[in-house]
């Protein structure tokens, strides 16, 4: 079962509301083995046919509604391989043209380095901590973001990251 064990409230209720949504969406999935869960039975991420490109279609599918319901630019999951390197699970954007950007640029299986301003975090997150807001600026935007574990059996299987466009962020704060 996965579960997420942070739920201070001090952190915005939209970060909350999205790691309530997110942890029961992802109660269907053995990401630590990259597998959905069905009846049972279980499907193969990996492997790459027809089914199992519907159900990452159907995961991007869900954390796009998502974010477009939250207001949030970006939401992604990523695990961590090594101290340098994270690998995107999933990613999606709340508008087209963005989220056509990152389909290509960090969908399935695409390994990057940790960028510099944000490796702390990365860490942080991946050993099981709640971390954000961290105010971010680069080529996708100007975000505050937010990292979150997601937790099978005791162990974090992927983190989750949430960025909300400060100028957004900024207009509902007025």
């Amino acid at each position: 079962v996965f579960y997420n064990r942070f739920t201070e409230n001090s952190y915005t209720s939209d970060v909350e509301s999205f790691k309530k949504s997110i942890s029961v969406f992802l109660t269907n999935y053995d990401l630590t083995t990259f597998t959905k869960k069905d009846n049972g039975s279980t499907t193969d991420l990996l492997l790459g046919d027809a089914g199992d490109a519907e159900v990452m279609v159907s995961m991007h599918d869900y954390l796009k509604q998502l974010c477009e319901m939250e207001d949030a630019k970006y939401v992604y999951l990523f695990t961590v391989p090594d101290k340098d390197h994270m690998q995107y699970i999933v990613t999606a954007a709340s508008n087209d043209e963005d989220d056509e950007v990152v389909k290509k640029e960090r969908n399935f299986g695409v390994t990057i380095s940790i960028p510099d301003y944000d490796i702390e975090n990365v860490h942080k997150a991946a050993k099981g901590e709640f971390v954000g807001p961290s105010e971010v600026k680069n080529r996708y935007g100007h975000v505050y973001n937010y990292y979150f574990p997601i937790y099978q059996d005791d162990e974090v299987a992927c983190v989750v990251g949430i960025d909300f466009d400060v100028s957004t962020v900024k207009k509902e704060n007025r």
